[in-house]
């Protein structure tokens, strides 16, 4: 298993390094520009409201997780107790219904 680990980061590894090469033996401008400038400089607006939209998803979702609580999601009354005194609340529900 560890092999198996080992030899897929080597390929990703060698993988990005073939495909870099050619872009950083390039000639062109300066030749040396940080990496935050080549994002900027390649990004487009819409680019701007994905990320953006993507960090608001990421932080309601994390905010959901942190929130909910376990009486929320499994009444006390159901979750404590023996499993026939849950079954009969849950039988009781179902014929409410």
């Amino acid at each position: 298993m560890r092999n198996v680990r080992v030899n897929r980061a080597m390929l990703l590894i060698a993988g990005v390094l073939l495909t870099a090469a050619p872009a950083l033996a390039a000639e062109g401008g300066s030749g040396k520009k940080p990496f935050i400038q080549i994002v900027k400089d390649g990004i487009e607006v819409p680019s701007y409201f994905i990320i953006l939209g993507s960090m608001v998803v990421i932080a309601l979702i994390a905010e959901h997780f942190l929130m909910v609580r376990r009486e929320t999601i499994a009444p006390l009354a159901q979750t404590s107790g023996p499993r026939s005194r849950s079954s009969r609340a849950t039988s009781a529900t179902a014929s409410r219904s």
